[in-house]
């Protein structure tokens, strides 16, 4: 649970993103519950992950054995924001997977960065479990999917999402 939470918790900082156009939206920004967020996917082998976007911007171990690496503006275009990839085992594969601040991901649901909290509750329902204390975003729990929600602390996103996070039953931590 901790590991879920340290790792959301990084997305309650980000701006929100802009959402390209319906017509450009593809796979390589789409967010699938439980499996990947674009080119990333669970499971994946940490090297793999190097081979498609580069070296990393920076390292973290909040959770000791779970190292994160976070990727901000990667060249081309490829990412706006803020990416984030959390590895275990070894060799180390991913474990979860975030991004914020770029719009142009989008779940499979339709549901994007940026976009007003009331749409994930209109889409996906009631979360199974939401954590809240934090200064200023709520993480909304689904199964495979979490969203990071604006509190009123909040002057980037207030009632917005800030980003989503994907990994192996976020709910079933509770």
């Amino acid at each position: 649970m901790a590991r879920v939470v340290v790792l959301l918790l990084v997305l309650g900082l980000a701006f929100p993103g802009h959402a390209a156009p319906a017509s450009q939206q593809s796979g390589t920004f789409l967010i699938v519950a439980g499996t990947s967020i674009g080119p990333i996917s669970l499971g994946m082998s940490f090297e793999e992950v190097l081979k498609l976007f580069g070296h990393y911007g920076s390292q973290n171990v909040a959770i000791p054995g779970f190292p994160r690496y976070i990727w901000t503006e990667l060249p081309d275009n490829r990412l706006v924001g803020r990416f984030v990839v959390s590895t275990a085992g070894s060799p180390a594969s991913v474990d979860a997977i975030s991004v914020a601040s770029d719009g142009r991901y989008m779940t499979s649901t339709g549901i994007h960065i940026g976009d007003p909290s009331a749409s994930v509750r209109s889409i996906m329902g009631a979360p199974a479990a939401v954590q809240t204390g934090f200064y200023d975003a709520d993480i909304w729990l689904y199964q495979g999917i979490a969203f990071t929600i604006g509190n009123s602390n909040s002057k980037q996103c207030e009632g917005r999402v800030c980003g989503i996070g994907v990994g192996r039953g976020f709910a079933e931590v509770f």
